[in-house]
């Protein structure tokens, strides 16, 4: 591919004056073969997960025909003792971490930029602790290979939470600080991944301190489950039962606050709150107030 680069070739200074002047070169680069990319999480008492992509040039302009692409016709396969786990590929409608932006639409989706949809791959076995697991994955004659042993889990020892200022290029902000220490073992090559317990009893990052999480019977469209997982996270489901005609039943424990209530609120008519009643009372509420604030709104012209 050709690159036209502008190369200064001279600057003079004249009597208090500048003088440049500019020559065209052209570079003549080899034309980019894009790679697959993969990004995997394998962590305990957790259900594998991989995300692939594929590389870009340097050179490539980002826009709905050159944007990353997550993709979905592939092989992804992890063996563990001789047994292999085909991990089945999920298709959502919500960012995946971290490829949370509209760059990394579905491959089908290039040149598209009013559609939006994330492919993944997810594994059907918990990932235990001290195996190794080895990854392979082919996509379209691409072979990508890789191995790990999951290594111990530590505990964290201590924690503190303070609030902190953050001032930069003129601007102030106030923020959270969170601070966790750990005891590293002697003598052992690791790197740690810190999963944020504090809010590991809520959707989203509103924590109220002291309130214990409740038990949140509901029930959802089975076609969108994946979705409600990613949002709250699955390690919250405590029961789950098929309610016929296309609905899910699930029970979570969480903390009912005023995020998880709008969140809810999302899903529209295919998500429906059973339990507790002061929730389901303090979402039909919510809905009230929006259909009131609406019929205040003075009559549009089409109306009139």
């Amino acid at each position: 591919m050709d690159r036209n680069l502008i190369l200064l070739v001279c600057i003079l200074t004249l009597t208090g004056s500048f003088w440049g002047c500019e020559q065209n070169v052209t570079v003549d680069l080899e034309e980019y073969e894009p790679q697959v990319v993969v990004h995997s999480l394998i962590t305990h008492d957790s259900l594998p997960r991989v995300v692939l992509t594929k590389s870009r040039s340097y050179f490539a302009r980002n826009n709905a025909n050159t944007s990353y692409q997550t993709l979905a016709d592939a092989l992804v396969v992890i063996s563990n003792k001789g047994q292999q786990d085909t991990l089945s590929q999920k298709t959502t409608n919500e960012p995946i971490h971290p490829y949370n932006t509209e760059q990394y639409r579905g491959e089908e989706q290039q040149g598209n930029a009013d559609s939006l949809s994330f492919h993944y791959f997810k594994g059907h076995r918990e990932v235990e602790v001290g195996e190794t697991y080895r990854l392979t994955v082919i996509h379209k004659g691409q072979t990508v290979e890789g191995e790990t042993t999951v290594p111990q889990p530590i505990s964290i020892d201590s924690a503190t939470y303070e609030k902190s200022v953050v001032e930069q290029f003129n601007f102030s902000d106030t923020g959270r600080t969170i601070k966790a220490y750990v005891t590293d073992p002697a003598g052992t090559e690791n790197a740690y991944r810190l999963n944020a317990t504090f809010f590991a009893d809520v959707q989203g990052i509103m924590n109220i301190q002291h309130k214990e999480p409740e038990e949140l019977a509901l029930r959802i469209n089975t076609n969108l489950l994946d979705r409600l997982k990613e949002l709250v996270g699955e390690e919250k489901i405590q029961h789950k039962t098929d309610a016929g005609r296309g609905m899910t039943h699930l029970v979570l424990s969480i903390q009912l606050n005023d995020e998880l209530l709008r969140n809810l609120i999302k899903f529209g008519p295919d998500l429906q709150v059973i339990s507790p009643k002061h929730f389901r009372k303090r979402l039909f509420n919510f809905l009230e107030s929006i259909k009131a604030a609406y019929q205040k709104l003075p009559a549009s012209r089409e109306e009139n």
